[in-house]
């Protein structure tokens, strides 16, 4: 970049934050902010940009092929889709989002693009919209699994456990022994105040899957909220051991 060559570290730093602003997928502009910040002895931030351009890089043919599509072509459904999956992947929900929208509003009928509106929503935190993107999904297929089960952890963070609990029933309705569903089950159950119930799920999905760290925490809050303090007290040991295992 010219101003940095000329020393202009600052000026060239304000520059390529704000080309990044604009648009975060461009890798090279990540790889140039960090040789300015590495200059300016900003080496953790100068690290940073350099994983993010290790990230972005291998996707970015991709990215520019959509792109040149769209340019060709303004109205191409997929080509937004493509984009969003890929800006999903890369943590750019806000991106992602606008990109199915803007897929949806050419081709509404896409099933799998009002899921991953929902699930785009609710990394937004926008937990209303992620509702209704995935009811839309659920008005066009009753058979989609997963968009009962993203739901219900929709409902679930908006802490209406009853609704939750029966988008979970319909999910496994239709995918049985469908292990998330299940965890999800259990602390919809747990939140209506039925933890004997939900004791019962969690040890289900621990036979199906042992890895499911944090089901051993729920399974504490479960047993204390029916008194057994030795059973909570071991859930949560176990629950730390496996997180600290995790984390090696």
């Amino acid at each position: 970049m010219v101003l940095a060559r000329q020393g202009k570290e600052v000026e060239a730093a304000a520059v390529l934050e704000q080309s990044i602003a604009l648009d975060p997928a461009y890798p090279e502009a990540h790889l140039t902010l960090s040789k300015v910040y590495m200059k300016q002895g900003k080496a953790e931030e100068g690290q940073r940009q350099i994983e993010m351009f290790k990230r972005l890089d291998p996707h970015f043919d991709t990215i520019r092929d959509q792109r040149l599509r769209l340019k060709d072509h303004a109205d191409d459904a997929v080509a937004r889709y493509n984009l969003g999956v890929i800006y999903a992947k890369l943590g750019f929900a806000e991106m992602a989002a606008q990109e199915y929208k803007a897929s949806l509003k050419i081709n509404p009928a896409q099933i799998q693009a009002w899921q991953n509106l929902g699930t785009a929503y609710m990394r937004l935190q926008r937990v209303d919209d992620a509702i209704t993107a995935y009811r839309q999904a659920l008005t066009l297929d009753e058979g989609y699994a997963l968009a009962w089960f993203n739901l219900g952890n929709a409902y679930l963070m908006k802490d209406y456990p009853m609704q939750a609990r029966s988008a979970y029933e319909r999910a496994l309705a239709i995918k049985e022994n469908y292990i998330d569903a299940i965890n999800g089950l259990g602390n919809a159950k747990l939140r209506e105040g039925h933890a004997r119930e939900a004791i019962d799920d969690f040890k289900a999905v621990l036979r199906a899957d042992s890895t499911y760290v944090g089901t051993h925490y729920s399974l504490a809050v479960a047993y204390r909220e029916i008194g057994d303090s030795l059973a909570a007290q071991q859930q949560m040991r176990l629950f730390a051991r496996k997180q600290k295992e995790r984390t090696r």
